[in-house]
């Protein structure tokens, strides 16, 4: 059983989903405060599940203190295609993390002089065991970030309320929590806008919704915003 890596008296209950680039800037610059992530379909043994009919529960005054959840349709293989029609259903809860969790991000690594650095910006990691910058002891000069050790977590996060609704449904405040890049706009003497990155063009004057559409769309393939999937929404805020 590992030691548990320890952060100001608390141990981390393990790492954030992975992030890209951008959007591991904006968690360090603070602009970003959630994260939406496609809700996958559970695998058990002997069992299949499917999204066909499902809906959402939980929230408020829920027993349940993981969050919002789906009630989603599963057979026994056993009952093969007739299994269906059984209409038996099963809480799936969001797999990534639990409201209250102390979790960190994780980012790429560099070997710098037989050191680690972080490759995004090019400081030096710090162990969170021994205080010590961190001796590089892997065999290429660079650690991709689904890979970097939690005890050279620099950025970490207390998990808040967690959500799953359809892509789509996003709000404008939602949108902006997300992380997107914002631009601010003299359209008179007296007055500003704020416009909104896109991440398709390079574009400056998207509105947030349409801002976090390209977010979206150039993570996970033109097709996805269309698809309106079912996603787990994770909102966490940054622990100083």
């Amino acid at each position: 059983m590992k030691t548990p890596i320890i952060y100001k008296g608390e141990a981390i209950a393990g790492p954030l989903p992975l992030f890209q680039p951008e959007m591991r800037r904006a968690n360090r610059d603070g602009r970003k405060r959630q994260t939406r992530r496609i809700v996958r379909l559970p695998k058990a043994p002997g069992l299949e599940f499917r999204f066909d009919g499902a809906w959402k529960d939980g929230g408020p005054g829920s027993p349940f203190e993981a969050g919002e959840y789906l009630h989603m349709q599963f057979r026994c293989l056993a009952d093969g295609p007739d299994g269906w029609g059984m209409e038996t259903f099963d809480r799936v809860f969001c797999p990534l993390a639990l409201p209250g969790d102390l979790r960190y991000m994780r980012e790429p690594l560099i070997r710098i002089g037989g050191f680690a650095w972080y490759a995004d910006d090019e400081t030096p990691a710090f162990s969170l065991t021994t205080g010590q910058h961190i001796k590089w002891r892997w065999r290429r000069d660079y650690l991709p970030h689904m890979f970097m050790p939690a005890e050279a977590a620099r950025w970490f996060a207390r998990i808040g309320n967690i959500r799953v609704e359809r892509l789509q449904d996003i709000n404008g405040q939602d949108a902006i929590a997300e992380g997107i890049e914002s631009f601010r706009r003299d359209v008179s003497t007296h007055a500003t806008v704020t416009t909104f990155r896109d991440y398709l063009t390079g574009a400056t004057d998207r509105a947030a919704i349409q801002s976090f559409q390209t977010l979206w769309q150039s993570i996970n393939g033109p097709d996805s915003w269309q698809e309106n999937r079912w996603v787990w929404v994770i909102g966490y805020s940054e622990v100083t």
